[in-house]
């Protein structure tokens, strides 16, 4: 396959992003599960830590089998690829995800705690930062025919993606609903982590965060679709969030006009997007 050079300067860093992070959010779920303050929550965190397991396990063989890695074990080819990971990606899983899970462990029937991690877990890591590299990264790769085998997976891993946010969404609502001050704290970590995590999607090449491309999309359109996904669903925790100049380190593109609206095929997908997640916004090109 001869790959485009714009995706072979983005492979590296941005698979290597999805390869150390789908492992960073397999051990860092564990005191979730372990904190779950009801069986309903605990059996789905149970489901989802076996998902992230396999998602990790997933970009392990492309590591080792198409990235061709130099370590011979998953640790080796982890600690290989975490060294080029940026600053940025370090604020999130480090001092965001990381932080609030070791607090977790440590006060596990703190409920308040646990709200600020699944808001920082589902809410900015899933549904701000991983869902939307996804997107476009698959999406590229299918249109310029890149790694067929890859693309499938990956779509698996985006649909399992999406069942764990509409999980954090569910979640964090109905926390609202049990007491209202819960709101103020989804506010402040999403607030506080997902500029932060905006920062993941700029190429390290890049020098100025606010005009880039990076897989064949500028950096309007990468923003816009985090911003309103982002948008969308604390809609419905009922918080609306600043305009995206405040909250984004470049500007973002309008989303395309909707299609007229028209019988679906028989062999159309259940959603959106082509593995049935109907999360996928249009951008304009």
């Amino acid at each position: 396959v001869a790959t485009p050079s714009a995706a072979q300067e983005n492979t590296i860093w941005s698979l290597g992003s999805f390869y150390v992070g789908e492992e960073r959010v397999t051990a860092d779920l564990a005191p979730f599960l372990l904190a779950a303050p009801s069986g309903e929550v605990e059996l789905f965190l149970a489901t989802q830590l076996v998902d992230e397991a396999r998602h990790a396990a997933f970009f392990d063989r492309f590591g080792a089998e198409v990235m061709c890695l130099s370590e011979d074990d998953l640790r080796g080819r982890m600690r290989e690829v975490e060294r080029l990971l940026t600053g940025p990606w370090r604020e999130v899983f480090d001092d965001g995800l990381r932080d609030v899970s070791n607090r977790i462990k440590a006060k596990p029937d703190d409920f308040g705690l646990f709200v600020e991690g699944i808001a920082v877990y589902h809410m900015v890591v899933e549904g701000f930062l991983a869902v939307t590299g996804q997107t476009l990264i698959r999406d590229y790769m299918l249109e310029h025919g890149l790694y067929p085998g890859f693309c499938e997976g990956f779509g698996l891993v985006e649909r399992d993606e999406h069942r764990h946010v509409a999980f954090g969404v569910r979640f964090l609502r109905d926390a609202i609903d049990s007491d209202a001050r819960h709101r103020a704290t989804i506010e402040r970590v999403v607030l506080d982590l997902a500029p932060r995590a905006a920062h993941v999607f700029v190429p390290p090449y890049v020098d100025d965060p606010s005009e880039f491309v990076s897989y064949g999309y500028t950096s309007r359109q990468i923003y816009g679709h985090a911003y309103r996904a982002l948008e969308r669903r604390m809609k419905v925790l009922d918080i609306e969030i600043p305009p995206p100049e405040e909250l984004l380190p470049g500007p973002i593109s309008e989303p395309a006009p909707a299609a007229p609206a028209a019988a679906p095929a028989a062999t159309a997908p259940a959603g959106g997007s082509s593995n049935g997640s109907g999360d996928i916004e249009a951008e304009p090109a």
